[in-house]
């Protein structure tokens, strides 16, 4: 990771500020693609659910300012051994990533280099509200013009992506107006990744499910979108 890895990745969207739910789904998709990048079968539900419990605990008592892209750099960091020699993804290697990530002198430079650098208003301590918005809008480009070309090109987006990074694509995509979205589309999605969803989880259609799968939900959408824009044969290309 460079400078500019350390500082966008810390003004991602933080963790705790997503519902329960949420919270399981990104850390769930972390915890999954640290299997996937370390050439591992991905564990049973039982074992996955014990480390998402625990990392969920972990992050609510003692790194409550934790974002979703942070803990995507850490599984991807931690599996390579570029933060602790434990590289077998369990619920102690990720406490022991998490913290050397954290506590990394690269990081802690890189954050404070861009605290002393902000443009101050009077008391204000921290970054304008200008400042996040053209942070996020930069973090929005990024994401739909990723995505876009990496469904031209496999007819899909990819599983490794996390579901709160589509999201954020997706949330991107719908402010800019391209395609006109019917509450009837937005149905069909919700019923398309609860059934993703269960087939995920090994759970009987029939069964009783309390969760609600926004991030899914809105992944489903953006395919559902970038199909569309496909079968019309429009070239998306977003530049603000």
């Amino acid at each position: 990771m460079d400078y500019h890895d350390y500082i966008q990745a810390a003004k991602g969207d933080v963790i705790l500020d997503r519902t329960p739910a949420d919270r399981a789904e990104l850390i769930s998709m972390a915890v999954d693609r640290a299997f996937t990048l370390r050439g591992m079968a991905k564990p049973d539900t039982i074992a996955r659910d014990f480390i998402v419990t625990e990392l969920d605990k972990k992050i609510s008592t003692n790194y409550r300012y934790l974002t979703a892209q942070e803990l995507t750099y850490i599984a991807e960091m931690g599996v390579a051994g570029e933060l602790t020699r434990d590289m077998k993804p369990t619920a102690s290697a990720f406490f022991g990533w998490i913290a050397a990530y954290i506590n990394s002198d690269a990081r802690k430079e890189a954050l404070r280099d861009y605290r002393r650098n902000l443009r101050w208003n009077g008391e204000h301590n921290g970054p304008t509200q200008n400042d996040v918005a053209e942070l996020n809008r930069q973090a929005e480009v990024r994401a739909i013009n990723s995505l876009w070309r990496e469904f031209e090109k496999n007819g899909r987006i990819l599983d490794d992506h996390l579901d709160g990074y589509v999201a954020m694509a997706m949330d991107g995509l719908s402010k800019r107006n391209i395609i006109n979205i019917t509450e009837e589309n937005w149905k069909q999605a919700r019923v398309l990744a609860e059934k993703l969803y269960r087939r995920q989880q090994g759970i009987p259609f029939n069964a009783v499910l309390g969760f609600s799968p926004e991030f899914k939900t809105k992944r489903v959408m953006l395919e559902m979108c970038f199909r569309g824009l496909q079968n019309a044969h429009y070239h998306l290309k977003i530049d603000a």
